[in-house]
């Protein structure tokens, strides 16, 4: 039996690394990330990380970048989840506990962007609140307002 824990800030970068090679990205991570270990050190270097672990495995992982202290929005650049790990609510987990940091931080918005292809994202992100802001190709820009953000998850 596994016990599941969330934690902040504590996967390295090869764990990380190795999370999202394992993760079956459409399309592949390759295609939009150049160079995935400056993409993963920017991430620990700049980001919030929320993570989900199974013992010591990382299955679910986040990060945000809540950096922007004057227009306090904030940005999900990654969310993820193993393939053997879907469909147990992880993503949605994970990114409440964003939500929660971004707002108790003071933060009023939280933005992030998804393939318009990608319905099963698409689905999630409406049912949690976000707003679809505007399209640019093949993505859509979607906005959480934490000011007036009152739901659950």
């Amino acid at each position: 039996m596994t016990t599941s824990s969330f934690r902040n800030n504590t996967a390295s970068s090869k764990v990380i690394k190795s999370h999202l090679l394992g993760c079956d990205f459409n399309p592949p991570l390759e295609e939009y990330v150049e160079n995935i270990d400056r993409y993963i050190e920017k991430i620990i270097n700049n980001a919030e990380r929320f993570e989900l672990w199974d013992d010591e495995k990382l299955i679910g992982f986040l990060a945000c970048y809540a950096n922007n202290l004057k227009t306090k929005e904030a940005f999900i650049t990654m969310i993820s989840v193993l393939p053997e790990a879907r469909g147990r609510g992880i993503a949605t987990k994970l990114l409440g506990n964003a939500r929660e940091h971004c707002k108790n931080e003071g933060f009023k918005a939280l933005y992030l962007e998804v393939r318009v292809d990608n319905m099963g994202a698409l689905r999630l992100y409406h049912r949690l609140g976000y707003l679809e802001q505007k399209r640019e190709d093949k993505v859509a820009v979607m906005k959480l307002e934490l000011s007036n953000w009152a739901g659950k998850i």
